[in-house]
């Protein structure tokens, strides 16, 4: 399924294998197929991708989230700046997702995650 067809706001659960485990995150594919493009840009398989976003969020900052966050600012990167090197892009992204998880709360009685 492609994000030009009918449901692409869909959210669909998607399993993803990261350093720690298999986990799942639920996205809509037009989400889904923006975070495979900008993989296939960076040349980097969308586990190593998806670890880094994991290691940028806080503990009350879902990976979901963190990978919405991540793939809009990397396209917002890439639109701004078209010189710069898909690295800069992801990096942009990664920095975007490291600062909305210190603006989110975290939820009582659990710990932020260290970065």
């Amino acid at each position: 399924m492609t994000a030009t067809d009918g449901d692409a706001l869909a959210l669909r659960q998607r399993a993803i294998f990261l350093t720690r485990g298999r986990t799942t995150a639920r996205l809509e594919d037009m989400v889904w197929d923006s975070f495979c493009e900008m993989c296939d840009r960076i040349g980097t398989p969308r586990s190593t991708v998806a670890d880094l976003i994991d290691s940028q969020r806080s503990a009350s900052f879902n990976l979901s989230s963190a990978m919405r966050v991540a793939v809009l600012a990397y396209w917002h990167s890439s639109a701004k700046n078209r010189r710069a090197s898909e690295a800069a892009h992801l990096q942009a992204a990664l920095a975007a997702v490291t600062a909305e998880a210190d603006r989110t709360p975290a939820p009582k009685g659990r710990p932020r995650k260290a970065h």
